[in-house]
């Protein structure tokens, strides 16, 4: 079986398993009634990013969505992805300049150490949605991450979520 570790704010409802939802067993301790579902409200931080750390994560959202799109659209030789993939070395090295960068990847946004920023930003949201559909839950940026490493993962990015699902996940691809 799968274990999945849930959110602090959902740890106060049961969930039930797969053969009590289609009827095969009876529902946890005799209970016959749904557990209550907790809004997004409860779920998301009610803090938010001071605003320097929000314009170095929308910094970095932007360098990234820039580098994604370049690999997606040239091929690896062409000037564009060094200079984007530049740029966002040069972005990276300024972010993790008081230490690595935690981003928590959420289907429509980034979390910084747990917080997200008080204002929406397109990047962040289309950063996070594309990590979000390759099935990447978090990503720690260190310092020294140079376009050698950030090649390869936009590289791997470009490829449908589909594809690297059936080569293993990008864990296993990485490697």
């Amino acid at each position: 079986g799968h274990s999945y570790a849930l959110p602090a704010a959902l740890t106060g409802f049961r969930l039930r398993t797969p053969q009590h939802r289609q009827g095969l067993g009876p529902p946890n301790r005799g209970d016959r009634t749904l557990a209550p579902i907790p809004s997004m409200s409860a779920i998301a931080p009610t803090e938010h990013l001071a605003p320097d750390a929000a314009l170095r994560l929308a910094e970095f959202a932007r360098a990234c969505k820039a580098a994604a799109r370049a690999v997606s659209l040239y091929p690896v030789t062409h000037p564009a992805i060094r200079l984007s993939i530049g740029r966002l070395s040069d972005t990276a090295a300024k972010a993790t300049a008081a230490g690595p960068l935690t981003l928590g990847i959420l289907p429509d946004g980034l979390l910084l150490e747990g917080l997200r920023s008080a204002r929406p930003d397109a990047a962040i949201g289309e950063l996070a949605a594309l990590l979000h559909q390759h099935l990447v839950g978090g990503l720690t940026v260190r310092a020294g991450a140079t376009a050698e490493v950030w090649l390869p993962f936009f590289v791997m990015l470009a490829r449908p979520a589909d594809e690297l699902r059936e080569a293993g996940g990008i864990a296993r691809v990485w490697k």
